[in-house]
């Protein structure tokens, strides 16, 4: 009976600790080895979680962070938990996002130059509430209690280029980031991985069928 006590209540007490995996007291963890745009992630996480949560979410490295505090790892690096089916996010397409609950960690990380921090607007919009309207007005939500459960999260987009053409795209690169925008409408900086470039947004037929090549064959 004593053992089967002692074996519920470790139980118990496990439970207990999961339960207290608040996003509030969580910890995202430094890399050296973050990318300008990886950075940018984290300081856009930390912002929000900031502003849902109320804690204080500092960036701090591994080592410095207390047992039992949830941690956040930014980017697929060396140190970074891997999911238990050995999924890779780098197998995924440029743009490809990985937001997963790795044992008591939370992993966001995507492949390209933009994938993981397209991952944390992923998680911010998905999974915390945020919501971007245009480039001046959000949506916060109030979570002060809100814990960490089960999250899987893997996706890559259907389209490689990705744009609008619109006054908030165009005019600030930080909202076309948060819409996952990728084009050359989105002026994407370095600091946000920078944005691809397709044949143009409009009167490209001549790229398509060059006249110098075709308009002789082919006057209609």
């Amino acid at each position: 009976m004593k053992v089967i006590l002692t074996s519920l209540l470790a139980l118990l007490c496990a439970g207990l600790a999961a339960a207290e995996l608040r996003y509030r007291d969580a910890q995202i963890v430094a890399d050296p080895a973050w990318s300008a745009a990886e950075s940018r992630a984290a300081a856009e996480v930390r912002h929000y979680l900031q502003a849902v949560t109320g804690g204080a979410i500092p960036i701090a490295t591994s080592g410095d962070i207390p047992a039992g505090t949830l941690r956040i790892f930014i980017g697929s690096h060396p140190g970074t938990p891997r999911p238990a089916d050995g999924f890779d996010v780098a197998t995924l397409a440029n743009d490809g996002v990985m937001v997963e609950r790795v044992g008591d960690d939370l992993v966001i990380a995507g492949s390209g130059p933009r994938g993981t921090l397209f991952a944390a607007y992923t998680f911010l919009q998905d999974v915390a509430g945020v919501r971007w309207w245009n480039r001046t007005e959000d949506s916060v939500p109030s979570r002060p209690d809100w814990q960490l459960g089960d999250l899987s999260i893997r996706y890559q987009p259907v389209f490689r280029v990705r744009d609008l053409y619109y006054t908030d795209v165009c005019a600030d690169p930080n909202f076309a980031a948060r819409m996952r925008l990728n084009g050359q409408y989105s002026g994407l900086t370095p600091e946000l991985g920078g944005n691809l470039y397709g044949i143009g947004g409009g009167h490209t037929y001549w790229q398509l069928l060059p006249p110098a090549e075709y308009f002789e064959a082919h006057p209609e």
